[in-house]
């Protein structure tokens, strides 16, 4: 079998599963997943990335995947695309710590 988009992202994809578990995971907590660590800041590199696995979990969980702000937990009403952009612009105006555990994930359950 060829190495797909799944494969790029499996071993993070069972990291975010078992994390989503048991609580909402933080953008920061993505950003550590994808990253292997959370002993430093992330690269634009580490960030860029990050993204490219939030687009695969949105791609594959669809309307499962709840993306949320701040400390209410407050859903966020944007389309992925735009999602995925608002998080670029907040990285690139250097904002990533206002954002980093300010924007959570949550994933319901299948029927």
């Amino acid at each position: 079998m060829g190495k797909g988009i799944y494969n790029k992202f499996s071993k993070q994809e069972a990291v975010f599963l078992a994390k989503v578990d048991l609580d909402y995971v933080s953008l920061a907590n993505i950003v550590y997943i994808v990253m292997g660590t959370n002993r430093y800041y992330p690269t634009d590199e580490d960030y860029l990335k990050a993204l490219e696995f939030i687009k695969y979990l949105m791609n594959k969980y669809k309307d499962r995947l709840k993306c949320l702000e701040g400390p209410e937990f407050q859903k966020i009403n944007m389309t992925n695309e735009a999602f995925i952009g608002w998080l670029k612009e907040m990285w690139y105006a250097g904002k990533y710590k206002e954002i980093d555990y300010g924007v959570w994930f949550d994933l319901d359950e299948e029927n």
